[in-house]
């Protein structure tokens, strides 16, 4: 499996994106959306096991973003929950 260039690049700049302010005090470096997303901008396979994170990760940002306070962190939400799709959708 081959991630493309454009998705690639969106993943690599989503882990160097700011955290935001609302987020910090609950951030966790290294969260198994962070190794997805990982994955994709060096161009790794995930496992069937990640997959399936990334399927239950997808459904709950619903709720992460309906709960954000913050135009910002519900737009970090939104899109780690679209480059987690879109990472999915190219395993299928």
């Amino acid at each position: 499996m081959h991630y493309h260039t454009e998705l690639k690049k969106r993943a690599a700049d989503f882990l160097l994106r700011p955290i935001p302010d609302e987020l910090k005090p609950h951030y966790m470096s290294g969260s198994l959306s962070d190794i997805i997303v990982a994955h994709c901008a060096q161009d790794q396979a995930i496992d069937s096991e990640l997959a399936e994170i990334a399927e239950i990760s997808v459904i709950e940002y619903n709720t992460a973003i309906e709960e954000a306070q913050t135009l910002e962190l519900k737009a970090y939400y939104a899109e780690c929950q679209d480059l987690l799709r879109e990472i999915l959708n190219v395993g299928e």
